[in-house]
């Protein structure tokens, strides 16, 4: 996927990034005090589709605006993500399927997996995005079930051999938690996290298998 590069990364929210658990451990104790939604992490290609205040939408990479006719943004829409976004509002998803990085899920076709919508530079909960989206988005995984507990080694250790939550019986990457907007941060965490409030851990079983 991609496409020539129009300019520089100016979308209205910050680039996509979630530092591993392994690299927070000091703020373990905090992060089980915080909701979170856990989600599938998708392996693809990471893009981010928004639109200004004149209503024009701009497409990216992860570091750069593409081409209005790159490939990014004719399958963005062909699955309509254009026509669900606000004035000031961007969505971030990772572009999956054949062609794209080894099409590892084994997808029958390219499609967007929606991780992450922000209004005005500011990352929203799910239940605020737009009608429509939410259809789009990755898997969410039960928030009891994947409730932050016990040691950071036990939950890596839970996470490892997650699979079948975006194909039947296919390793998953791994697990992403999204902090609730509508919680405070000690000064630590959030200078960790930065505005996408997010941290992940990586299945080391999908690692392995291929060979990343």
């Amino acid at each position: 996927m991609g496409g020539m590069q129009a300019g520089r990364f100016d979308a209205p929210c910050s680039k996509s990034d979630a530092p591993r658990l392994q690299t927070l451990t000091d703020h373990w104790e905090e992060l089980k005090t915080l909701k979170a939604t856990p989600t599938v992490k998708v392996d693809g290609t990471s893009t981010t589709l928004s639109m200004d205040e004149r209503g024009h939408v701009h497409v990216y990479s992860r570091n750069w605006e593409l081409d209005p006719m790159s490939a990014n943004m004719r399958l963005a829409k062909r699955f309509q993500l254009d026509k669900m976004l606000w004035p000031g509002m961007a969505a971030q998803f990772e572009l999956c399927g054949p062609g794209i990085q080894s099409n590892r899920l084994r997808l029958p076709a390219q499609r967007p997996f929606v991780f992450a919508v922000w209004k005005d530079h500011r990352k929203i909960d799910r239940d605020q995005w737009p009608t429509g989206m939410p259809n789009l988005a990755v898997p969410q995984l039960d928030e009891h079930e994947w409730a932050l507990t016990g040691s950071v080694d036990d939950m890596i250790a839970k996470v490892d051999g997650l699979r079948g939550n975006v194909t039947k019986d296919r390793l998953d990457e791994g697990i992403v938690w999204h902090l609730h907007e509508d919680q405070r941060l000690s000064e630590g965490l959030a200078n960790e996290l930065g505005s996408n409030r997010c941290f992940k851990i990586i299945n080391n079983k999908y690692l392995t298998k291929n060979g990343l």
